[in-house]
């Protein structure tokens, strides 16, 4: 399974600037900024627009994609595991102990906290949501081989990112190494089954069937005669 060079350059594109922005700003300043244009309209928005990146819509996707390919299915439960594995191994392991925005500032910062979002305190690295996003982003554009979708999948990966810090609820390197990750994640599994051979039932799809039966007592209509 090769990948395109349009899916290149869209990685290069993401990953490239928000490298660069990493190097050139110190630790909570993005968050500060980000924080800071707080609007109840975006308030609304990123609250819903995150759980979009919640780890739940691998299961949904993989759902959905029985009726296009089981190969796809297969796929995207592999990345779905990876990538959990991977997050559950740095989050609750290596770095459970980082904190949060909300136990990093102190009360002088003034951060705009949104009613009913509840913010966490501990477990900040990386950004769960945003790995998730940018791996389903990268799984969808490969799947789908068509550049709109791929423009539209990383839009949408970017922004649950955006979400993220939007919401106190990581820092700008928590967004930055969840892109990586999730990115990593899909390549490690694309990659991954270029050396497998599925076997061919998976290049199959469920078909839905609905028969359409007369009831005892019923005759079917005759067809009309055609007129000359």
């Amino acid at each position: 399974m090769q990948l395109p060079k349009h899916q290149l350059y869209a990685i290069a594109a993401v990953i490239i600037p928000l490298f660069i922005l990493f190097l050139v700003h110190e630790q909570g300043d993005i968050v500060l900024a980000v924080n800071r244009v707080h609007h109840p309209a975006l308030d609304i928005f990123f609250t819903y627009l995150t759980q979009l990146g919640d780890g739940i819509v691998f299961l949904f996707l993989a759902v959905l994609l029985v009726m296009v390919k089981f190969r796809y299915t297969i796929i995207t439960a592999l990345v779905g595991g990876v990538h959990a594995l991977l997050i559950g191994v740095m989050k609750k392991g290596f770095f459970s102990h980082v904190p949060r925005p909300k136990n990093f500032f102190d009360a002088e910062a003034g951060l705009h906290f949104i009613n009913n979002v509840n913010v966490h305190g501990w477990m900040s690295f990386p950004s769960g949501h945003t790995t998730s996003a940018f791996a389903l982003a990268l799984l969808v554009s490969l799947m789908a081989k068509k550049r709109i979708v791929t423009a539209l999948c990383m839009g949408y990966a970017l922004l649950i990112g955006v979400s993220r810090i939007y919401l106190l609820q990581h820092f700008y390197i928590d967004v930055f190494s969840g892109a990586v990750i999730g990115f990593l994640s899909t390549l490690i599994v694309w990659w991954g089954l270029s050396y497998v051979t599925l076997p061919s039932w998976t290049d199959h799809k469920l078909v839905f069937k609905v028969s359409l039966r007369l009831q005892p007592g019923t005759q079917k209509a005759p067809e009309p005669k055609p007129s000359f």
